[in-house]
């Protein structure tokens, strides 16, 4: 059987565009004094019968029959030139083909911006490359735009470097094809950096008990953020060495307002010292120090005075207290046992106190007396306080009651010098020199055979047997008393 008078209508366009994703129907429509008899295929152009695979739906009535190629979810490579073919279906090959209507096939896609730019901040100075990933069939040409001006066209990549202020704005990655369009917009803020600046610290020095917790704290202001180093007596500190452990955040509500916090849990000897925070970004630095003691008791280790625990009567004299805590006691001074006992403030002109030292002026008998000074701080959550007491007597500077001269003695001769204080001293000790200030030796049993000294309690005396010449010369004599020396 044969079917004759076969037509294919012009029912398929010359050109079909389609689009990616899409489903799409392409129909060929012919007619037949028998379509039963028909037989169709739709091709590629360059690909036999036997290859391809693009089956028609078939649907025949006593008129006409009609073959469709559905195309599912399009892509690329749907796109190309198409035969639609009519053969008798009781014949095969190629020759058999009644009659056949040609198409091509364009597939597109509209542009689709993937990725695109985040709003960013930098400084100036900076370089910055952005890039807006896109797809589209053909591919589209992409363009920037700042403040609704092109910058860049036809390219896939925007660089931008040495950032000035007056390059922020709103920037934009136009996207376009000949089917379509796409956008996308971000923000670019170029700002000048800002050295760290100090807005708020913790006092600059303190004390810590043992064993108590430390937090040190410094509020800057800063563009950009800024990056903190402790140290503790000029060593780094390194987060968690120690016990210590530094934070930084921002504060709420103040943009660039930072605050940085060192803590440390119990606080021993080995943390005593001089903290310093240096603070930098990239448009310099600060530094912030703080001191921070541990709490030590207040101590007294003891009480001296002129002239071995002695008051020189009618003139002045000086009673050290030594004593030592932290923090830093407050110091009182006192006259008198327990029962009679008076505070001194240095008020009046007998009296002056300052630092540890107590002055006593124009000192007569009645200074003689119990001294003692009280040492008081608060360390460790309470009161600490220490005291020392010491017995002053009144005495007399040393005087040499008869000053020496000048001598003459001859070679070969004998010489005796008498050395003795006022009436009444008490002497410790007589000492004799030979020589001057630049050069001065002490005259003792080693020093020679032919001289000799003799001390008593009120008296000294040296004594030259069988002079020599060599023993022309200075010499003096030096009276040791409690309340000083004289020579």
């Amino acid at each position: 059987r044969y079917s004759e008078n076969l037509t294919v209508y012009d029912t398929l366009q010359p050109t079909y565009f389609l689009e990616i994703g899409t489903n799409a129907e392409v129909t060929c429509l012919a007619t037949a004094n028998d379509v039963n008899m028909l037989e169709y295929f739709f091709i590629k152009v360059g690909e036999s019968l036997a290859t391809n695979t693009l089956r028609p739906r078939f649907d025949g009535n006593d008129i006409d029959a009609r073959s469709t190629l559905l195309i599912t979810s399009v892509q690329e490579e749907n796109g190309g030139s198409y035969q639609c073919l009519v053969r008798n279906y009781l014949t095969s090959g190629d020759s058999d083909v009644l009659d056949s209507r040609n198409f091509s096939i364009v597939v597109f896609a509209r542009p689709s911006i993937t990725s695109s730019p985040m709003n960013m901040t930098v400084y100036t100075g900076d370089s910055v490359t952005v890039q807006c990933e896109t797809t589209g069939l053909p591919a589209p040409i992409v363009s920037y735009y700042v403040n609704a001006s092109v910058i860049s066209s036809d390219s896939t990549m925007l660089a931008l470097s040495d950032l000035s202020v007056s390059d922020s704005g709103a920037y934009q990655c136009f996207a376009q094809n000949e089917y379509g369009n796409a956008s996308t917009s971000w923000t670019l803020s170029v700002r000048d950096p800002i050295t760290p600046v100090v807005l708020n610290r913790s006092e600059s020095d303190g004390t810590v008990s043992m064993g108590n917790n430390l937090t040190i704290t410094v509020e800057v202001s800063a563009d950009p953020e800024p990056v903190p180093t402790w140290q503790l007596n000029e060593a780094n500190i390194t987060d968690n060495s120690t016990a210590m452990s530094i934070r930084e955040h921002n504060v709420r509500g103040n943009p660039g307002t930072y605050l940085i916090e060192l803590s440390l849990v119990g606080f021993t000897a080995e943390h005593s010292g001089t903290y310093t925070v240096i603070v930098s970004n990239r448009a310099g630095s600060m530094l912030s120090s703080f001191i921070r003691l541990l709490e030590v008791p207040a101590d007294v280790t003891g009480i001296s005075g002129t002239g071995n625990l002695c008051l020189i009567k009618d003139g002045t004299s000086n009673i050290t207290c030594y004593y030592s805590g932290v923090p830093q006691p407050t110091l009182l001074w006192f006259k008198g046992n327990k029962g009679d006992r008076v505070n001194i403030t240095g008020s009046d002109s007998k009296y002056t106190v300052l630092d540890n030292v107590l002055t006593v002026h124009d000192v007569t008998d009645y200074d003689a007396d119990i001294y003692g000074c009280i040492a008081t701080n608060n360390a460790n959550g309470a009161e600490q306080r220490d005291v020392a007491i010491a017995v002053f007597q009144t005495c007399e500077f040393p005087i040499i009651s008869v000053p020496l001269m000048d001598l003459k003695a001859s070679v070969g001769g004998n010489m005796t010098v008498n050395c003795s204080g006022q009436v009444g001293l008490e002497v410790i000790a007589y000492k004799w020199y030979y020589g001057n200030d630049s050069y001065k030796v002490e005259i003792d049993t080693s020093y020679a055979e032919h001289i000799h000294v003799l001390a008593r309690s009120t008296f000294s005396s040296l004594t030259v047997t069988g002079i020599r010449e060599s023993d022309a010369g200075n010499y003096s004599c030096q009276i040791i008393a409690r309340a000083g020396t004289t020579e």
